[in-house]
């Protein structure tokens, strides 16, 4: 399954995801995927909606998992063996917009003052960035002449540019003068937090 994954080009986020909710199958009815039928299928999906509380979007990743497992890799036909096997709606919603003070909180105090972690958090929200594409980024991708950042192999494989605004262009600029590694965030841990990944806000 993995190199078939790799084959589309997936991304290892994804590739990640897809193996785990194909383990957690088989782990659910300790058997193997291809023994299993479109009911059984059908109340994998259903525990992870009801029992396990998982937001319909999950549901849904997990959902096209086991169709690509079915139809990709075993080669079944997903219109037959699995008939009436319904994707998972995805229930709209607003996202919540933060207060110009709030986002301030988050951004000035989230961190506990200035650093990578907040120049991290700074740049994913003034860019829209992902998390992911956010933690890959290079100092290499900082395009300061251009008021521009590169991001390589973002969501779908795709490059794409991002602008930066006239605060974080100074931000990186000071930043860039002030370390000689290649990677933009050698460290996000901070004192507030313990991923290092990511420095979330509290």
């Amino acid at each position: 399954m993995i190199s078939e994954l790799r084959l589309r080009n997936r991304s290892q986020s994804t590739i990640n995801s897809y193996v785990d909710y194909v383990y957690q199958l088989a782990k659910y009815y300790g058997a193997s995927p291809d023994v299993l039928n479109v009911d059984q299928v059908r109340a994998f999906l259903i525990y992870l909606t009801v029992d396990r509380a998982l937001a319909s979007a999950t549901v849904n990743v997990a959902f096209n998992a086991l169709v690509f497992l079915y139809r990709e890799v075993l080669g079944w036909d997903v219109e037959g063996k699995l008939k009436g096997l319904q994707r998972p709606r995805i229930r709209d919603s607003l996202p919540k917009a933060y207060s110009r003070s709030e986002t301030y909180r988050i951004l000035h105090d989230g961190c506990l003052g200035p650093g990578k972690a907040q120049l991290f958090l700074m740049t994913v929200y003034s860019t829209g960035m992902r998390l992911a594409e956010a933690r890959n980024l290079r100092w290499r991708h900082v395009e300061l002449d251009r008021g521009m950042i590169r991001i390589d192999s973002g969501k779908g494989g795709k490059d794409r540019y991002v602008p930066l605004s006239p605060l974080l262009r100074d931000r990186f600029a000071t930043a860039t003068r002030s370390t000689s590694s290649s990677e933009a965030w050698t460290s996000t841990r901070c004192a507030s937090c313990s991923d290092t990944r990511a420095c979330r806000p509290r």
